[in-house]
């Protein structure tokens, strides 16, 4: 598989070696194109191939690039080094994305099942609350429900308590003294 890419850049290298200052600028124009094209495309497609993918973009624009520097126009020929250099950068840059998404693919797994156990757990707590929550309210509806005799002079007491301080509250913020 990489020996047929290296191959393949290498032809098309060799045509640009061999073309691009004998034929017209039409064609050194679409040599270039197709050449530049076939670099841009390789930095996603061959992002999961380090070395082979760099070599192929290498093969692919270096010898053009040199030999529009000292046959045609030097101007183009630094330019295209220049893609060059990018080009081979961007697929540095896929490759490293490819590896880190695949790094995240294999922690997805464990970070979910890790996510379900945390839901299970904090499901478990509210219906425990949900549970002492109904029981008190069970409580103080019974509280509620007993007649005053049995409920004797402390709820009194603690009514007449509870209102004062309630007023007194009130009082404090609600009007000016």
């Amino acid at each position: 598989h990489s020996a047929g890419l290296i191959l393949s850049s290498g032809l098309w290298a060799l045509l640009a070696w061999t073309q691009l200052p004998a034929e017209t600028v039409q064609t050194q124009f679409f040599i270039i194109i197709v050449v530049s094209a076939l670099a841009a495309g390789a930095t996603g497609i061959l992002a999961p191939l380090k070395i082979t993918g760099r070599v192929y973009i290498a093969l692919m624009l270096a010898p053009a690039s040199l030999r529009l520097m000292v046959d045609g126009d030097p101007a183009l020929g630094v330019l295209g080094l220049v893609f060059c250099g990018v080009m081979i950068a961007s697929h540095r840059n896929s490759h490293a994305l490819l590896l880190r998404s695949i790094a995240l693919g294999r922690e997805n797994p464990g970070l979910v099942s890790e996510l379900r156990a945390r839901n299970d757990e904090i499901e478990q707590i509210n219906q425990s609350l949900e549970q002492r929550v109904a029981d008190r309210t069970r409580a103080l509806e019974l509280l509620a429900v007993r007649p005053r005799r049995e409920a004797g002079p402390n709820r009194n007491s603690f009514r007449r308590s509870a209102t004062r301080s309630a007023l007194r509250s009130t009082a404090c913020w609600a009007w000016p003294r």
